[in-house]
């Protein structure tokens, strides 16, 4: 082992300086394309934030059948939910839970776990969540109120970016506040993500609220949902001043891999669907002023599945207020 550390030593003596300085100002290049550009961009001083979270949350599924051909929008009551979301520079975990129920400890409904690590060039998150109380929103284009019993949906969503023009646009900025926007700025934004959507219908309630005109053999009882995702979109950071930023995301999503699994009718199927095309959309301001911070973030996506005997559109969207201390 000596021997070869010691040929190895001659070896890059032997070597020209013009070349050793060659190759190692490049890796000294590389490195410094790789840093921020401190006009644009700054690192929070305080590396731990603690948040107080609460968010509103609105999800609808459109249900489309092409025999009897008819139309359900099914509307899941607004829930307000109470967390809270720790940090440390890049890395996160947050939980929260309907506010109705947040001491109820037998069950877990309407609630939300997130963990994340924002880069300022790579980075992405994860998401579980859950959902219940549904109501039929409009059938057939008629806008009606009708509550259903027995639909529940949980979701996981994961995401991977990569920021282009980080050296002077920062994600995190807006997601996580480890770093401060000083100049505005735009990137395009790409990624991969993962989404997976588990709905759980009561058949015979849903055909009893159509009088029958749907019937409940034609309604799945439940249905699995996957889909991975290629995103590209724009983002972009507006600093009026030095205590303010406004941000907005737009990421169109292309599913190029789906796998579905339903159950109808008391028995399961199994479907690979066409490619399809979702979205996510962001919109928030934030407020920095030493340690303290404040934010209002609007969060939106849009996946659908498109199979025999019912389609379906699934948009989920969650408007968030949150305040939090660095130290």
């Amino acid at each position: 082992m000596k021997k070869i550390l010691f040929i190895l030593l001659i070896f890059t003596v032997q070597i020209p300086l013009s070349a050793q300085e060659g190759f190692f100002g490049g890796i000294g290049a590389w490195w410094a394309k790789r840093k921020a550009d401190t006009l644009y961009v700054a690192r929070a001083e305080h590396p731990f934030c603690i948040k107080a979270r609460t968010t509103t949350v609105i999800n609808t599924y459109d249900l489309k059948w092409q025999e009897p051909a008819s139309n359900i929008s099914l509307l899941a009551r607004p829930t307000f939910k109470a967390g809270f979301h720790i940090s440390y520079r890049w890395l996160g975990i947050g939980f929260q839970k309907d506010v109705g129920n947040l001491f109820n400890k037998s069950g877990e409904e309407n609630m939300e776990l997130s963990a994340s690590a924002y880069g300022r060039m790579l980075g992405g998150d994860f998401s579980y969540s859950t959902q219940s109380h549904y109501s039929i929103n409009n059938f057939n284009g008629t806008i009606c109120d009708k509550d259903i019993e027995g639909v529940k949906s949980r979701r996981i969503y994961a995401n991977g970016y990569f920021v282009f023009n980080n050296r002077k646009f920062s994600y995190p900025a807006a997601l996580t506040q480890s770093y401060r926007q000083k100049r505005s700025c735009g990137s395009v934004i790409a990624g991969v993500s993962f989404f997976h959507n588990t709905l759980e219908l009561n058949p015979e309630a849903l055909s009893a609220a159509t009088e029958g005109r749907i019937p409940a053999t034609s309604i799945i009882q439940r249905s699995a949902y996957d889909c991975l995702n290629i995103n590209c979109g724009y983002a972009y950071n507006w600093v009026p001043d030095s205590h303010w930023m406004l941000h907005g995301t737009a990421l169109p999503a292309l599913s190029f891999m789906n796998r579905l699994e339903y159950r109808q009718d008391g028995s399961t199927f199994y479907r690979k669907n066409e490619i399809n095309i979702g979205g996510i959309v962001r919109f928030g301001t934030s407020w920095n002023h030493k340690r303290y911070y404040a934010g209002f973030t609007a969060l939106m996506y849009i996946f659908g599945t498109r199979y025999n005997p019912m389609s379906m559109t699934d948009m989920y969207a969650k408007i968030q207020m949150s305040f939090g201390v660095r130290f």
